[in-house]
């Protein structure tokens, strides 16, 4: 994306504020139901006894442990950075590629998928949204969040 397109989105957000105070929430808070269904998915392998339980965990972690070698091997700053912009939610100067929201988001899913796959079509929906409100608010470019999607959906296979 070029400078123009974030700065309308950004100003298309912003110059309304209840707008600007829905996609601030959603950026911030999507994660969220995520987080929690791979906490409820943890306790469900646990109890349940399942051997897929390791498989659970650590392919995940590995989906982690790719994103965040890449981003130091990769420095890529980020939109708002680079063009000189104020997203429309605070965030720190780091590397942007790929997103770990978005990884983490996506992978989660898929591995929610094989414990229920009505929650996994849920959470890839809503995975989705985290990528996209990511490039709204000019944290992201869409190359990050294609990049975390093309890595979670690879190390599916291993779940």
């Amino acid at each position: 994306m070029k400078k123009r397109h974030y700065l309308y989105l950004i100003q298309f957000f912003s110059n309304n504020p209840k707008r600007k105070k829905a996609m601030q929430w959603l950026t911030k808070y999507s994660p969220i139901p995520v987080m929690i269904a791979y906490a409820l998915g943890t306790l469900d392998c646990v109890f349940s006894r399942s051997p897929y339980l390791w498989t659970y965990l650590g392919i995940p972690l590995c989906a982690i442990l790719i994103v965040t070698i890449l981003r130091k091997t990769f420095y890529i700053p980020r939109p708002f950075i680079q063009f000189g912009f104020e997203p429309l939610l605070a965030h720190e100067d780091s590397s942007t590629f790929p997103s770990k929201h978005t990884t983490s988001a996506f992978i989660i899913s898929y591995a929610i998928a094989r414990l229920n796959l009505y929650a996994g079509i849920l959470l890839f929906l809503l995975a989705i949204i985290i990528g996209l409100t990511r490039i709204i608010s000019g944290i992201h470019r869409p190359l990050d969040i294609l990049s975390g999607f093309v890595i979670a959906t690879l190390l599916s296979f291993f779940l």
